[in-house]
């Protein structure tokens, strides 16, 4: 399953081109793996040397972090004030688009059929008992897919990585705070993309969430070095 390197979208097999943003993904040359055909083998990365910038600086974040305990460099020029701490370190600030991945709905259709379903099976068929019969089961088969477990997008806006954890400023929800002890898991899909579970303390519910950001792989970064030293990731990324 290879993602784009541009928007993060999901390329089809054999995709030459986003059907999102447009972007040659041969030319590209971004190779993500998120599902290996070897359960057992861990999911790798490819870097693209075209987004050596954000790559380069996410390693001189976690060398930093890992040889002096935080980081030293220079503070990312943010209006938004401190949301963890006084004296809490902003590392960098980039774009983000989130996901979520629910399904909507309980699979049932809230309406037999749209009007513009009805239309064009009547259209096709005069006969209006097919027509309610066939708009009908068009609406159920949407709502079921609906339905079932999808990457839905939750949030446009920008990040913040400090080194508590992120500060999201959406465009939706405004600003949230996502400390990096609730985080359970995460891994890179992309070299924007990083995939990640975490546990939401108002419902108590874990949410598999997808992170777009040029800092993706900074918030991996220091995500590992607090919760996860060992991730199998960080000897083939960093």
């Amino acid at each position: 399953m290879a993602f784009c390197s541009k928007c993060g979208a999901q390329l089809g097999e054999g995709m030459k081109f986003c059907g999102s943003c447009g972007q040659n993904s041969e030319a590209d040359g971004l190779v993500a793996q998120a599902q290996p055909k070897n359960k057992n083998k861990v999911a790798t990365v490819e870097i693209n040397p075209e987004e050596s910038q954000w790559t380069t600086f996410a390693r001189r974040v976690y060398q930093d972090i890992k040889e002096n305990g935080k980081y030293t460099g220079r503070q990312a020029s943010v209006t938004i004030s401190p949301m963890f701490a006084r004296d809490e370190t902003r590392i960098v600030q980039s774009y983000l688009i989130e996901y979520i991945f629910t399904g909507i709905g309980d699979g049932n259709p809230a309406e037999r059929y749209s009007p513009t379903t009805a239309a064009v099976v009547g259209a096709i068929n005069t006969n209006s008992a097919i027509a309610y019969s066939v708009g009908g089961m068009l609406a159920t088969k949407k709502a079921r897919d609906n339905a079932k477990p999808h990457w839905v997008e939750a949030e446009r806006g920008e990040v913040i990585v400090t080194d508590h954890g992120l500060i999201i400023n959406g465009n939706h929800n405004g600003i949230v705070t996502l400390k990096y002890s609730s985080f359970l898991s995460a891994k890179m899909t992309a070299w924007n993309r990083v995939e990640s579970e975490y546990l939401n303390s108002n419902t108590n519910k874990t949410i598999k969430v997808a992170f777009i950001s040029a800092a993706a792989l900074v918030f991996f970064a220091c995500w590992c070095l607090e919760h996860h030293p060992n991730h199998p990731q960080l000897e083939s990324i960093f």
